[in-house]
């Protein structure tokens, strides 16, 4: 009988250990595990409860259970186990949490994470779809890793809601004070930690993936350390809001800011600096703002809005000297993600870098863009436009202009935009533009709708390059024509690069200036053909409401546009010859409008007089 009773010891003794994965023996043999759940199948609706540190690394043995604190824990005991690597994150990239973890207002303090190589780091390592981790607080956490580290989960495709952290996180790349990698959802929640990384570093998030929510949820741009080469700004709030954000319960009342966001006929008017950082606080919510002021951001460097959902209304002024170096970041722009409506505002001298999804005004676009204009320079990786980089299938682009130069180490590079899934129409480019493949002079990649819209800048890259569309796929192009010089390896066209499927529609590129002969689509006239009104009007062109020319002497242009009439000859054209150049110099009358005189080519030639 005694004999059995040993035995029966024994297997309960390794099964214990086999719960406790990356706890000491030492710890177990103490007793220190008071769950008197801690180890059991959960049925349905069982709740298991989390008493201690001991508790939570024991939920890596059910990463489907739902799990509730019923205490604060204090987690310095982390910092010794495992030989210093400390407490092992919940959930892998290859087995993730998937359960339900309600901290009950409850706090962790003092937990210790040193994973330098392991790739999703944080209380919790990696969640999945479905899965709720909320209502905990994290304090003075040290948490360590290589990619996708966060202080509460370090790779995010469920929930994280009402939860905060505060301490130290580093990684190598994708490091965020609260979640490193955000496929799910973020809500109601902050941090203020102090983080660093190489690239994809964020206060609160490191990088919010495409289909990635964040609500409500928010840093504090001025306390928070943030090192790394590439910083996010997705959350932040300036010090003096994000500390009224916290002591008002995460809750924000726009009233209280009527100093810098003055209530006008429906309107919170902006005309400072302060009032637009004072937006952000307001940003995900349906209130609309309005310019009062031209305003310049030479002083803020990397000043923008991650995500907007109201209505913002420029008033026909100026937000200049816009500068942003995300270059690993999605979603870059004045304003990042835009699911409400942008009007009449130019971005003037932007001098903007990102990863994916880059424009100079709008990174994503979902609604209206309408009235607006950026200038200066847009770079980026992928989906690259100069003022909107990828415009959604629910996205319109409208009575828009861009004069700056666009470029793109990768794909999908457009003067104006760089993927159109959505509506593009009365717009047009004067900037140039280069990249890899998919480059176009307004639009790099287009399964949508483009309409009576035009472009004239230099367009070069490799595969796929047009003067307007580089790569047309089930959309369609119609009213457009190009004019600059388009140069490719292959698959370049005057006016479409490649066509897949699209349509193209009483479209035009001048044959003469493009230096192109063919095109995927369109049809090609010489330089005389595109300034002869004819051209369009036997096309459709509705020069009533949209187009208008000054016939034989400019492209159509806009009604909207201040286009004088060019003289058919340049006043008091002068030559002089000067040390291996000639320097020509001439007038325009006073209704030129400022424009270049046109129409003029200059050849090589001997002359027999003294100039």
């Amino acid at each position: 009988m005694m004999e059995r009773k040993i035995i029966i010891g024994l297997v309960l003794f390794v099964e214990v250990l086999g719960v406790f994965s990356g706890v000491s023996v030492s710890d177990v043999i103490k007793g220190v595990d008071r769950n008197i759940v801690s180890g059991e199948e959960p049925t349905d609706n069982t709740v298991i409860w989390i008493y201690n540190v001991y508790d939570l690394q024991n939920m890596s043995k059910n990463l489907a259970g739902h799990y509730a604190l019923a205490n604060d824990i204090n987690a310095s005991a982390t910092k010794t186990w495992n030989g210093g690597n400390g407490f092992v994150p919940i959930g892998s990239l290859t087995s993730s949490f998937s359960g339900v973890f309600d901290g009950k207002g409850h706090k962790i303090t003092n937990l210790y994470i040193n994973r330098p190589t392991r790739y999703g780091v944080g209380l919790f390592g990696c969640t999945s779809l479905g899965s709720t981790v909320e209502n905990v607080g994290l304090v003075n956490v040290t948490v360590r890793g290589r990619f996708d580290v966060g202080g509460l989960v370090g790779r995010n495709d469920g929930v994280v809601n009402n939860s905060y952290v505060s301490g130290n996180v580093s990684g190598a790349n994708t490091v965020g004070g609260l979640v490193g990698y955000n496929i799910g959802t973020v809500r109601n929640s902050y941090a203020t930690c102090n983080v660093s990384g190489g690239f994809r570093v964020g206060g609160l998030v490191g990088d919010n993936y495409n289909v990635g929510t964040v609500r409500n949820s928010h840093y504090d741009i001025d306390k928070v350390v943030i090192n790394g080469g590439h910083h996010l700004t997705i959350g932040g709030l300036f010090d003096h809001q994000y500390n009224d954000w916290l002591s008002h319960g995460l809750h924000l009342n726009i009233s209280d800011y009527s100093s810098t966001l003055i209530p006008a006929g429906g309107y919170y008017l902006i005309n400072s600096v302060q009032g637009l950082k004072d937006l952000l606080g307001f940003a995900d919510m349906n209130y609309k703002f309005r310019l009062a002021a031209n305003l310049s951001l030479s002083s803020e460097p990397g000043l923008c809005i991650p995500y907007f959902a109201g209505e913002f209304d420029g008033n026909n002024h100026t937000i200049s000297n816009l500068k942003i170096n995300m270059s690993f970041a999605s979603k870059v722009g004045l304003i990042g993600h835009n699911k409400g409506t942008v009007k009449n505002v130019g971005v003037v001298d932007v001098d903007v870098s990102g990863g994916n999804e880059v424009g100079g005004l709008v990174g994503y676009n979902l609604e209206t863009v309408n009235n607006c204009y950026a200038t200066g320079d847009v770079s980026g990786s992928y989906q690259v436009g100069g003022l909107v980089g990828y415009n959604d299938h629910q996205g319109g682009v409208s009575n828009c202009y861009v004069t700056g130069n666009v470029s793109g180490g990768g794909d999908y590079v457009g003067g104006l935009v760089g993927v159109n899934e959505g509506t593009v129409s009365i717009s047009h480019v004067a900037g140039n533009v280069s990249g890899a493949n998919n480059i176009g002079g307004l639009v790099g990649y287009n399964i949508g709708t483009v309409r009576n819209s035009y472009a004239t800048g230099n367009v070069s890259g490799s595969y796929q390059v047009g003067g307007f569309v580089g790569l047309s796929v089930a959309g369609g192009v119609r009213y457009t024509y190009a004019t600059a010089r388009v140069t490719g390896i292959s698959h370049v066209g005057g006016l479409i690069g490649y066509n897949n499927g699209g349509t193209t529609i009483a479209s035009f590129w001048d044959i003469n200036t493009t230096g192109q002969t063919t095109s995927a689509g369109g049809t090609g006239k010489t330089t005389d053909e595109m300034m002869n009104k004819t051209t369009f009007t036997s096309a459709g062109w509705d020069f009533t409401n949209i187009w208008n020319i000054w016939d034989g002497r400019t492209y159509p242009f806009f009604k909207w546009e201040d286009v004088k009439a060019v003289p058919l000859e340049p006043l008091n054209l002068r030559a002089r010859l000067g040390d291996r150049y000639v320097n020509f110099t001439w007038e325009a009358p006073a209704d030129n409008g400022g424009l270049p005189i046109i129409k003029y080519r200059i050849y090589r030639g001997v002359s027999s007089g003294k100039e």
